[in-house]
């Protein structure tokens, strides 16, 4: 239960502060786990495809074309939503 209060702790803090615009503070929030989520998914799929560390489980080349495709999209639409958030901040 530490972990989980040191996590909320932060968090609890910033909300308190006087005119911080949490509307705000959520957006942004929200732009930084779609700009970590491809990053994350490409250490997924390196790890996946290790075959000292997956054994037989390692992706085959039709799993890996699907999974590479899907996160190209997924780049591609974060970069558009970090510039709309970017225009819509400006």
């Amino acid at each position: 239960y530490g972990v989980i209060g040191a996590l909320i702790l932060p968090a609890v803090l910033v909300v308190l502060l006087p005119n911080v615009p949490l509307i705000a503070m959520m957006i942004l929030a929200q732009v930084i786990n779609g700009m970590m989520l491809p990053v994350i998914l490409l250490a997924i799929l390196y790890l996946i495809n290790k075959e000292k560390l997956m054994g037989q489980y390692v992706n085959s080349r039709f799993y890996n074309i699907i999974c590479y495709s899907a996160v190209t999209v997924l780049i591609f639409v974060t970069l558009t939503m970090v510039g709309f958030t970017l225009l819509e901040i400006v």
